[in-house]
């Protein structure tokens, strides 16, 4: 079957990836309509036909970011049919991209040689993997520290069990009954981590209110919060009650030795977002990049899973959380990118208030 130029041609512009063809130089002769198309989107500079350009000359000589492509690109043009494949990032200001390269050899009719490019986005795919690798290693966690956690207070609950079986003394029960609370919530942070986390319920809460409201769920001791001034933002007001929770509980149980301290929650000066500080002891710098992950804890008696809660449900918000030590010592959690609505909307929901603004 004789195949026409042009049919060929159109096979070419209508894959879906960009393509590129080089001579034994290394000159780009032909780039197709996707190539073209994402030189103009992403604002490359020059032609974005690329035609004329030396590939190995764009490649430069940065041997460990290039040099296993410009080898590839060398190897077909002196006549190896292996076929390479590169996978590498290229991510945009607006979201993260992943790209495989293939780079192989092709003949024309007099013989001549020449490469064949062409660059594929495996961005679902990619996510997809890094997803799964995230879940994978949050479950790893969960297992590891269920297994190590767990173990002390059932043993607890078993001794103070075997006790009333034998002595038929009461006196032990609140031990009991603290045991198998501590169990609760280390089964139910787990949980939390395990599942991961949606916002299906947006609504538009009160900072203060929720606050106020968390505190109340926390064993504080002697400490005491001060809530500065309120923000009224769309939130899943359950999920953001469990961050304030687990970052009031981080404060009270680590901020000081005796428990003497003081918990704020406040608007940020930019207006689109809150903080929660204490003026307790702070955080030492050196772990500082860790205690967001999952398990890592300074306490014997701690799960390491509050912090890594309140990372995942900022992010399950798409807000940005940043740790700083506030001027006067302690710590403090800063989220950003909040949804601020006006203080009209206050205590509706959040599909309400689109309808309003539609």
């Amino acid at each position: 079957m004789n195949v026409s130029d042009r049919l060929l041609r159109n096979v070419v512009e209508t894959v879906p990836m960009e393509v590129a063809i080089l001579d034994r130089s290394g000159t780009v002769v032909y780039t197709n309509e996707r190539w073209r198309r994402f030189g103009l989107e992403n604002g490359l500079a020059g032609d974005p036909n690329s035609l004329g350009e030396n590939y190995l000359d764009v490649l430069g000589d940065d041997e460990e970011a290039t040099g296993d492509v410009r080898d590839a690109i060398v190897a077909v043009l002196d006549g190896d049919d292996t076929v390479h494949q590169f996978e590498y990032p290229c991510h945009s200001p607006e979201a993260p991209r992943w790209f495989v390269m293939y780079v192989t050899g092709v003949v024309d009719e007099d013989g001549d040689r020449y490469a064949h490019l062409g660059h594929l986005d495996i961005t679902e795919r990619k996510l997809a993997e890094l997803s799964v690798a995230d879940r994978n290693e949050r479950l790893q966690t969960v297992a590891r520290v269920l297994s190590h956690d767990l173990r002390n207070p059932l043993n607890v609950a078993s001794a103070y069990v075997d006790l009333l079986a034998e002595s038929g003394d009461l006196t032990n029960l609140d031990d009991i009954r603290a045991a198998h609370g501590r169990m609760s919530s280390i089964i139910a942070d787990a949980l939390v981590l395990a599942r991961g986390i949606d916002t299906d319920e947006l609504e538009t809460v009160s900072l203060e209110r929720t606050a106020t409201e968390s505190w109340a769920f926390v064993e504080v001791g002697s400490a005491s919060l001060e809530v500065t001034d309120d923000l009224r933002f769309v939130a899943d007001e359950s999920l953001l009650g469990n961050l304030l929770e687990n970052l009031v509980r981080n404060s009270v149980e680590h901020g000081t030795a005796d428990g003497q301290l003081t918990v704020r929650v406040g608007v940020l000066p930019t207006g689109d977002g809150f903080y929660v500080e204490d003026d307790g002891r702070g955080i030492d710098p050196e772990i500082a990049g860790r205690v967001f992950d999952a398990g890592f804890t300074t306490a014997e008696d701690n799960t390491g899973f509050g912090l890594a809660i309140v990372d995942t449900v900022a992010s399950a918000h798409g807000w940005t959380v940043t740790l700083v030590e506030p001027p006067g010592g302690g710590v403090r959690f800063e989220f950003g990118g909040v949804e601020v609505l006006p203080r009209s909307t206050a205590g509706a929901r959040f599909d309400e208030v689109v309808g309003e603004d539609a």
